[in-house]
């Protein structure tokens, strides 16, 4: 998914949610990493607010670069981003580090990277003791091609995680739904603000079912290529979230996925079904 495709998505469900009341505030966050994508307001009195993170499809949750230098893996200073610090903290309970990438057991513990950092400054990248910067387009792919072999493919460390710590990650967000374009509308890890549930049931409809309990998710490091053109790339442990289960609800459903435009029909899984108004009445109170 390309970030302009993603921002769109955001942006339009402002938009179509604006009309009927529900989407307040500025303009979607973006690639503000500190809130959510969308806000939204419990019946036209504001009298409950939350945030719903926005996804075109179930991929990844979140990221963090990888650094190497003093010979061993580690983190870069996470400073009080609350998402970092919580994506910092499920790596040590699974001793990502000290069972994985630093251990003699994997290959992650057993190769030294051709791109490391500097010690001093950790930001920095360096081949050889040179700045990566310095180095010629021809000569970054081939660093590429050699990292690639030693940290890709089987060689990526993958780690099982509860679904439940990636609900985890975006309540760090203030966030207590999960809305994905492809598959539908969640609540998170048992957080559900403004009681729709509640009301939904009061009214003989099926529930917003959770996500942690609709998906599989994962610990991934892997070599990352950032520019093709520029042959430029970087390490990073991602969370991952697999195998999502289809919800009976859809806050923002898209005409396909290369036109990201809210579908507002009635059929077709579009904004207007039954069960997306009755999600729509719960949420503004009509």
């Amino acid at each position: 998914m390309s970030k302009r495709r993603g921002f769109d998505y955001e942006v339009n469900a402002y938009r179509a949610l604006k009309e009927y009341d529900i989407s307040f505030g500025a303009s979607p966050a973006g690639a503000a990493s500190d809130r959510p994508d969308l806000e939204i307001k419990k019946d036209k009195r504001k009298a409950k607010t939350t945030g719903v993170e926005l996804k075109l499809s179930p991929t990844a949750a979140g990221s963090l670069v990888l650094k190497y230098y003093n010979g061993k893996w580690s983190f870069d200073d996470p400073g009080k981003d609350p998402e970092k610090l919580l994506m910092i903290d499920m790596a040590k309970k699974v001793r990502l580090f000290k069972g994985y990438l630093n251990s003699q057991s994997s290959a992650w513990g057993r190769n030294t990277p051709l791109l490391q950092n500097d010690p001093a400054n950790p930001r920095t990248k360096l081949v050889n003791g040179k700045k990566f910067s310095s180095y010629t387009i021809s000569q970054k792919g081939e660093f590429y091609k050699t990292d690639i072999s030693n940290y890709g493919g089987q060689k990526e460390v993958i780690i099982n995680v509860p679904a439940a710590k990636i609900c985890d990650y975006y309540k760090a967000k203030k966030c207590s739904y999960m809305q994905v374009a492809s598959h539908g509308f969640y609540i998170l890890n048992g957080k559900d603000d403004f009681g729709l549930n509640r009301t939904l049931r009061s009214k003989g409809m099926p529930k917003i079912p959770d996500f942690k309990d609709s998906v599989k998710a994962r610990i991934r490091c892997r070599c990352q290529i950032k520019s093709v053109s520029k042959k430029d790339y970087q390490f990073v442990m991602t969370l991952d979230f697999q195998s999502a289960v289809k919800s009976p609800y859809n806050l923002a459903p898209i005409m396909s996925a290369k036109n990201v435009k809210i579908k507002k029909s009635k059929t077709d899984d579009g904004l207007l079904t039954e069960n997306n108004q009755a999600l729509l009445s719960a949420i503004t109170g009509d």
